[in-house]
């Protein structure tokens, strides 16, 4: 498995990959959105491939601080193809995408993730990420999910042990756009 930048070319099958791995449409990536993120500067957009094909792609966003302020990122897209699991693809991606925050001066991450994703959860809880806020009805109607964030350290990014965080005590009622 290689990992490189994503580029327009690889819209297909970024698409492809958001389809077979994701079954709720409120989960997914549409054309307009990964040619933007792929375009956007502020994106670490990578894909993972294995002879011709892709086999997985994440994306993470540099979040605009204000005049003094560290800016956030946000792990805002990670799919791996689901006869490629467990094969370290989305833990190799993360990282990198975690590494590529670091290296623009990100010192604290978050992402969503659907609640019942557990291995994905367990994913980012090993990369050193807590959960934090239940998102109610955030993929669609009775589709939960936790929001998590990771403080980032100064050495390089390795996967860590999980910290583990108990759900909050009253489900979350804000919307996709408010931050921590």
């Amino acid at each position: 498995m290689k990992t490189r930048p994503a580029k327009l070319g690889d819209i297909p099958g970024i698409l492809t990959l958001e389809t077979v791995c994701f079954v709720h449409i409120g989960e997914r990536f549409n054309r307009r959105q990964v040619a933007g993120l792929i375009r956007n500067p502020r994106a670490i957009t990578l894909v993972a491939t294995r002879g011709t094909g892709l086999v997985g792609w994440t994306c993470a966003l540099v979040r605009s601080a204000g005049r003094g302020k560290v800016p956030a990122g946000r792990l805002y897209a990670l799919a791996v193809h689901p006869a490629m699991r467990g094969r370290r693809v989305g833990q190799t991606l993360t990282r990198q995408a975690l590494q590529g925050l670091q290296d623009r001066g990100v010192q604290r991450t978050y992402l969503e993730v659907r609640q019942r994703n557990l291995a994905a959860i367990r994913l980012y809880e090993s990369m050193g990420f807590v959960r934090g806020q239940e998102l109610k009805d955030y993929y669609g109607p009775g589709i939960d999910g936790i929001k998590m964030l990771r403080a980032q350290t100064s050495a390089r990014i390795r996967s860590a042990k999980p910290r583990k965080l108990g759900p909050t005590a009253e489900p979350a009622r804000e919307s996709r756009a408010k931050g921590w």
